[in-house]
């Protein structure tokens, strides 16, 4: 056998050195910076309402009719179906005026809301007050662990796992579980924080929140092996993303609805009536 045949064989025989994933290191450093980002600004907002108690009520996605009241603010009088009018004597146009105001008001204060009910033509105007919080520590340190803590612990895990193995599909797919399940708990105090950066909070929020079911999904779908395991057609690859779509779609939706509705709920009013 020539020199050169011996060469050519131990070249076969020799495994490829694989380049460094640079560009993934590169997009996961960014998604570390993004979500501890987002979450060190959200912990703020949660230790400083571990001081306060509101009256709790919240609005349908880009509506201003009542979706949510909690018992207090049905004693107030504002019910699941109200619209919400005015907010301090002011008209009522999206998210941000309303949490702003909840969330700036001193203890021992209120803020003015102005409700009608469906079918009736009178408006209520009715004082929201804004209250020291009992110190309940049990519940303080239950509401910090679910807030703050697991948050974190489910960032710094998923990102752990695609640094360890980056070019792992699945590790990605799990990255993506733990990210989306950070957001699983409704946030309203994004609403209140600077033009531009209430905007790209509610983006990754009501994105993470849309796309956890769809890496629940993948996940489930490839993991421990795709499924149909084993599977040589083309339409394997593309089945899921086919049943995913409407999800996308919509989740899509609610993304640009969301954030319009911090300024204008009434710009996608029509289309969740």
């Amino acid at each position: 056998m020539s020199t050169a045949s011996v060469l050519t064989s131990e070249r076969r025989r020799r495994p490829r050195q694989r380049k460094s994933p640079t560009l993934l290191y590169w997009l996961i450093a960014i998604v570390l910076l993004v979500a501890v980002a987002y979450q060190v600004r959200l912990s703020v907002d949660v230790v400083h309402s571990l001081s306060t108690k509101t009256p709790f009520f919240d609005l349908a996605t880009a509506s201003n009719r009542v979706a949510v009241a909690t018992p207090d603010a049905s004693a107030l009088g504002i019910r699941i179906g109200d619209q919400l009018l005015e907010v301090n004597g002011r008209p009522y146009r999206g998210t941000q005026q309303l949490w702003t105001a909840a969330l700036r008001t001193s203890p021992g204060s209120a803020f003015q809301v102005a409700v009608r009910s469906p079918g009736i033509e009178q408006t209520r105007v009715i004082a929201v007050p804004v209250v020291t919080a009992p110190s309940s520590w049990a519940k303080k340190t239950f509401y910090v662990l679910l807030n703050i803590v697991m948050p974190v612990i489910c960032i710094l895990l998923g990102c752990w796992v695609v640094m360890a193995r980056p070019r792992d599909y699945q590790a990605w797919l799990l990255l993506g579980l733990l990210l989306g399940f950070t957001q699983l708990l409704e946030t309203h105090t994004v609403t209140t924080w600077g033009s531009g950066f209430r905007e790209a909070a509610m983006i990754y929020h009501i994105g993470l929140v849309t796309l956890w079911p769809v890496f629940m999904f993948l996940f489930a779908y490839s993991f421990p092996e795709p499924f149909p395991a084993k599977s040589s057609s083309p339409l394997a690859r593309v089945r899921p993303w086919i049943a995913l779509l409407p999800l996308l779609f919509f989740g899509s939706v609610d993304v640009v609805a969301s954030v319009a509705e911090i300024s204008d709920y009434s710009k996608f009013d029509h289309l969740y009536r």
